[in-house]
């Protein structure tokens, strides 16, 4: 070689053509690798512990994880399962309940998987992973808002409750609820490569783990604090003032009330609810059950009654605003037709114990109890299922 030369040569390789044997390997191994790290991340579930509890997926991992703690070791209890959105979620204390079961001389608990944004379709797909049946679960109360009830419009958020969990045999029926081509595209391709849905989490994740460790330990002092206390949902964790201690605790969080009587949050709600409010009175269009809403409670009360189970459908309190959130009529008359058609099910449709929940000193904002509305609502409740077990426990040969 002369001192001219280039020790590298620019000749093509293989006379300038690819290898398409050797790419299409690669490619496969490349695709395999990720298969493979996503079915073990996130099908078999090794990346859920480290997901964001402030998240739809994260409540739920925390609530399956309750459930779980629930019922180890339970002795033959049988228990009652309250689901629903946040107006459950918050509204409904296990341990006011339970002491009402107590009271009536049952030994019956009662567990609260009440979540945020969640609707009929994400019950559905809890109750069958969860495999709540007839051998545990006397009784499953769905918190009912015919509000809720009228729009599909959280199916975004029912497949972030549902992505960590739901099994590839219940992709289609999920993914065919949805509506909209694109929609449904996107949805079997995350459910499918659940890496996809996860990508934004685990890069937050890996951006800045030290906030991820913080936003663990505060999940685990509010779930310690509802062992002990109930749901308190009267102040929440300031995150941007904590820190953990050497121990990994959680240390110097600041409470940060969200209250409906601070003047200015009032009359932002107001001002608000009353353009909808006249919007409503110029249409006053009587509410219905969206059909996915529908179809999906008649799948829960099937499935349940099937494994023994009786389902029964209790209305939340609405506002108090003086706003048409409680028309009760489509859910009486889906009700009706359910037991008409030999399914058992129940109603807990008290106006006058509604009417009284519905005044602005048992609100925190303008949709959920604060915590003396959801003793009061827990106790109501827990008086209409005791009286269900008593008169069931009576008529047992």
């Amino acid at each position: 070689m002369t001192a001219t030369e280039s020790p590298v040569s620019d000749q093509p390789i293989n006379g300038g053509r690819i290898n398409w044997r050797s790419a299409l390997g690669d490619f496969l191994v490349a695709a395999l690798i990720l298969l493979a790290a996503d079915l073990l991340l996130f099908h078999a579930g090794l990346y859920f512990p480290l997901v964001e509890p402030d998240s739809y997926t994260g409540q739920r991992q925390r609530l399956a994880l309750h459930y779980e703690e629930f019922t180890r070791g339970a002795e033959a209890a049988k228990d009652v399962v309250f689901l629903g959105n946040s107006m459950v979620g918050q509204g409904i204390q296990e341990r006011v309940v339970t002491a009402e079961l107590a009271a009536a001389g049952l030994a019956s608990r009662a567990v609260n998987l009440g979540q945020g944004g969640s609707s009929p379709r994400s019950w559905y797909y809890i109750l069958k992973n969860e495999e709540i049946s007839g051998e545990t679960t006397r009784l499953v109360v769905l918190g009912i808002s015919p509000m809720a009830l009228a729009t599909d419009k959280n199916q975004n958020i029912d497949l972030n409750i549902l992505k960590a969990s739901i099994t590839l045999n219940d992709i289609p029926s999920l993914v065919g609820s949805l509506s909209g081509l694109e929609t449904q595209l996107a949805a079997v391709h995350g459910l499918l490569l659940k890496s996809l849905l996860f990508r934004h989490d685990v890069r937050d994740l890996v951006l800045n783990p030290g906030a991820r460790r913080v936003a663990w330990a505060a999940e685990r002092q509010k779930r310690a604090n509802w062992s002990q206390h109930g749901r308190r949902n009267s102040s929440a964790v300031d995150l941007s003032s904590a820190r953990l201690g050497p121990d990994g605790r959680l240390v110097q969080a600041e409470l940060s009330p969200y209250l409906l009587s601070e003047p200015r949050l009032q009359e932002r709600i107001e001002r608000r609810f009353h353009i909808v409010r006249r919007v409503a009175q110029r249409n006053p269009r009587p509410m219905k059950i969206d059909p996915i809403h529908r179809k999906y409670l008649a799948r829960i009360v099937e499935r349940m009654n099937a494994r023994g189970t009786v389902v029964a459908f209790a209305m939340v309190p609405g506002t108090p605003l003086p706003l048409p959130t409680r028309d009760t009529a489509a859910v009486v008359e889906f009700y009706e037709t359910l037991k008409a058609d030999g399914y058992k099910v129940l109603l807990w449709n008290d106006a006058e114990e509604l009417d009284r929940l519905e005044s602005r000193k048992y609100f925190l904002d303008m949709l959920h109890l604060n915590e003396d509305g959801a003793d009061l609502y827990s106790a109501a409740l827990g008086r209409f299922v005791a009286d269900y077990l008593a008169s069931t426990e009576r008529n047992m040969p």
